[in-house]
C-alpha cells in the first residue's frame, strides 16, 4: 500500500522549525550542489517547504509545497546562488519552478533521493529501521552486473550487494546481531539523515530521533558524522572516497541475516 502525503501535510517538523531561527551564512565550498537545469528534486521536510520571491528567508513566501513533491532546478546566469547553514543543514538557495510558478527554496531540505513512500519501506518496530532501510535500496536501485560476495565461518555470516552508480549494501550477522552498512554515491550526509527520518511513520518517532542525534564535526569544522542514539544506533559518515555510509543495527531473532 502507498504511504499517503496528507499524513505530512500538518506535521510539525521541530528540526525545520526551530533550524531556521539560527541560520548562518557559510562558505559555498563546503555544500556540495551539483543539481543541474531540469533535474527533480524531492522535498523531505515533512511540514512542506517555502517557495520565496527572493534567496533568502526574508523572502516573500510564495507558496508552501508539501513534504514529497517534486520541484524542477531552473538555472540562471543572472541569480547568485547562495549558500547558508541553518542548524546543521548546509545548502544553497536555488531558483526552481512548481507547477508553473518559479521561486526560490532552500536546497538543504531538497533532494535527488527517491523518498520512501510505501508500507514496507516504513519502520513499525520500535524505531528500528534496519528491514526498511533494506526495502528502499532494493526497491529504489538496479543491481550491477557485479555478482555478489558471501563471507561466512562459524562466527560471521557477511554478504555484499552491488548496485548502480557504485552503490552497495553490506549485511552482517555476527554475535547475536544484524549490522548493516548502505554506501551511498553522490549526496550530502544529510540527505540520509533525511531519508532515515521520514521512514519513521509519525511526529512522535521523528522528534526522537531528532532528540538522540549528535552531530559531528571534522577539524575543518564541516558536518562528518551523524549518530542516532536509538536502541538500535544508527550512524551515518561520509567516507575517504565522499561516499555516505548508513550504519544501521539491531538485535537477531530466530534467523541470520540471509532469511531476511
Amino acid at each position: 500500500m502507498k504511504r499517503s502525503k496528507l499524513f505530512f501535510k500538518n506535521l510539525s517538523f521541530s528540526l525545520v522549525a526551530f533550524a531556521l531561527l539560527f541560520s548562518n551564512a557559510i562558505n559555498a565550498n563546503d555544500t556540495v550542489n551539483e543539481f543541474v537545469e531540469g533535474q527533480q528534486l524531492s522535498i523531505v521536510a515533512p511540514s512542506g517547504l517555502s517557495l520565496r520571491d527572493a534567496p533568502s528567508q526574508l523572502g516573500k513566501i510564495l507558496d508552501v509545497i508539501d513534504f514529497g513533491e517534486e520541484v524542477t532546478v531552473i538555472n540562471s546566469s543572472e541569480v547568485v546562488c547562495k549558500s547558508e547553514k541553518i542548524d546543521w543543514v548546509e545548502g544553497e538557495w536555488i531558483l526552481v519552478e512548481y507547477q508553473g510558478q518559479r521561486g526560490f527554496m532552500f536546497d538543504g531540505f531538497l533532494t535527488n533521493l527517491p523518498l520512501p513512500e510505501y508500507e514496507f519501506e516504513i519502520a513499525y518496530n520500535d524505531m528500528d529501521i534496519i528491514h526498511s532501510l533494506d526495502s528502499w535500496i532494493n526497491y529504489h536501485y538496479d543491481m550491477s552486473l557485479t555478482p555478489d560476495s558471501l563471507v561466512e565461518n562459524d562466527e560471521v555470516y557477511k554478504t555484499v550487494h552491488y548496485f548502480e552508480n557504485n552503490q552497495k549494501l553490506i549485511k552482517t550477522d555476527e554475535l547475536g546481531y544484524f549490522r548493516m552498512d548502505v554506501y551511498l554515491s553522490d549526496i550530502r550526509i544529510m540527505d540520509a539523515y533525511h531519508l532515515l527520518m521520514n521512514m519513521l511513520p509519525s511526529k512522535a518517532e521523528m522528534n526522537t530521533f531528532s532528540n538522540k542525534s549528535v552531530f559531528i564535526n571534522d577539524v575543518d569544522g564541516n558536518l562528518e558524522t551523524i549518530k542516532i542514539n536509538l536502541d538500535n544506533q544508527v550512524v551515518i559518515q561520509k567516507t575517504r572516497g565522499g561516499q555516505i555510509r548508513i550504519k544501521a543495527y539491531t538485535q537477531r531473532v530466530g534467523c541470520d541475516l540471509s532469511c531476511c
